[in-house]
């Protein structure tokens, strides 16, 4: 509840969900109190989705202060009638005035939310999703930072009252009540990732030698493909698994040379958040951690370790035989395969046999941390990389060494196939409905901001720079 020496304002929802997501519908009302007897020109109830970030300096030598930046780009304002409001616009002390309320979370942002310069209409496209509830809790940074990035919605009930020659609307009574939200997304399109690009690895291939300074064995190479994304549903205890495929596949110089011998492997998973004080033109795939303060784009990374797995040796490579039509497979032993090992044999050449296998490694994000879907806004990025370390050991040798893969993955949040159950927009009235999903992106004029005359030039969403 807000107080003011005029004016009390409590706001309720008649479905008060911990989460909310596209589609949602947020129906209540907003109790005004009048204290004493004032006059009351104009209540404002808005449902704003804004982004914050607040940069500190690190060093000692920057004597500059931090910056702060806000981007508004949610604002939807709930028309009121007139008839809702006292006789004259005056209030009388002690009665409470209620004024319903009724939103719908778009799917989509309208074009004006995103007005900055971008690279590619791929980037206004990613910028125009609806970014997840973001706040400060959930991982301990790698590399601790003074910043503050916050993604926040909520509903705003204001109390205006006009003042002056100018007609300026003044407030003199205002509550918000935050929401959580989390957009249901959809799979993208696997990443393009340039050849030149180290973020990011797909394939390690690396010469194995006898010894130190001795002859080389041949070549062994770890591969796998961009996994298909994690969904997480933030209103399932449900966690999150997918299973990725990592091709292992050794060519020896010679075929009486023994495939290298495989130990542990190693899963983990990195969290890139990226937040700027002016908008991305890009969207970024690198974590700008460990450098020198930038006041313009910093970063915030956390890898959390998923998984710890022992490779049998015995039963990882199958031995194989050679004959006039090439290199036949022995049979396998079940009884020592592990169920996350598939073995595959092939030929690379005639007379020369390569060693080939699958490792399905199952990956699950621990149910007990928050996943963020993967997202891009003008503000702040959240993306994430699995990265599989392979120990390898040549025969003949003491030490291991390891050959690593990051991939991106993306974390997608499907909500009851984006259908969502709320509760009816009457107040006492029980049941629920099924809000169906937006199929196209809603026209610039649902966003339009719907106030009396004389405020209709209210400023958009937009960016706000403060030094």
């Amino acid at each position: 509840m807000s107080e003011s020496s005029l004016f009390g304002i409590v706001i309720s929802l008649n479905d008060s969900l911990p989460t909310f997501t596209t589609s949602s519908r947020l129906s209540g009302y907003a109790a005004i109190t009048a204290v004493q007897t004032a006059r009351f020109d104009e209540a404002q109830i808005t449902l704003e989705g804004c982004s914050r970030i607040i940069v500190e300096p690190t060093a000692p030598i920057a004597q500059t202060r931090g910056i702060n930046a806000k981007h508004v780009f949610l604002k939807l304002a709930m028309p009121i009638d007139e008839s809702e409001y006292p006789p004259s616009h005056i209030a009388e002390p002690g009665k409470t005035y209620n004024f319903a309320f009724n939103f719908v979370i778009p799917e989509r942002l309208p074009l004006s939310s995103c007005s900055h310069r971008c690279a590619g209409p791929h980037v206004q496209q990613a910028h125009l999703h609806l970014p997840p509830s973001m706040g400060d809790g959930g991982f301990t940074p790698l590399y601790p930072t003074k910043f503050t990035r916050k993604i926040e919605y909520a509903i705003y009930a204001k109390v205006l009252q006009f003042r002056g020659a100018d007609y300026k609307a003044g407030i003199v009574a205002s509550d918000s009540k935050e929401l959580r939200f989390i957009p249901a997304t959809s799979e993208e399109p696997p990443i393009y990732i340039q050849p030149s690009d180290s973020d990011y690895s797909f394939i390690r291939t690396k010469n194995m030698k006898k010894g130190r300074f001795k002859g080389k064995l041949g070549e062994f190479t770890l591969s796998a493909e961009q996994p298909m994304p994690f969904q997480v549903s933030p209103i399932s205890s449900t966690p999150a698994t997918i299973t990725v495929t990592l091709k292992v596949r050794f060519d020896p110089l010679d075929p009486s040379y023994e495939p290298p011998r495989v130990g542990k492997l190693t899963t983990k998973i990195k969290i890139s958040t990226v937040f700027a004080t002016r908008a991305f033109p890009d969207l970024p795939k690198r974590c700008p951690i460990g450098t020198a303060y930038d006041q313009e784009r910093c970063g915030s990374l956390v890898i959390f370790p998923l998984l710890t797995m022992s490779i049998n040796f015995s039963s990882l490579w199958a031995p194989y035989h050679s004959s006039d039509s090439g290199i036949e497979p022995a049979p396998p032993y079940p009884d020592e395969t592990p169920q996350n090992i598939h073995l595959t044999q092939s030929t690379s050449q005639p007379g020369r046999g390569s060693h080939n296998a699958k490792i399905l490694v199952p990956i699950t994000l621990p149910s007990s941390k928050q996943w963020l879907p993967t997202f891009h806004c003008c503000l702040v990025s959240r993306f994430y990389t699995l990265e599989f370390s392979l120990a390898v050991q040549s025969p003949g040798n003491r030490g291991f060494s390891t050959w690593v893969l990051r991939l991106p993955v993306q974390v997608s949040s499907s909500i009851l196939s984006r259908t969502v159950e709320v509760a009816t927009g009457s107040a006492g009235e029980g049941g629920s409905i099924q809000s169906s999903p937006m199929s196209e992106r809603p026209s610039e004029a649902f966003f339009r901001s719907r106030t009396l005359p004389g405020q209709a030039d209210e400023e958009p969403p937009g960016y706000e720079l403060i030094v």
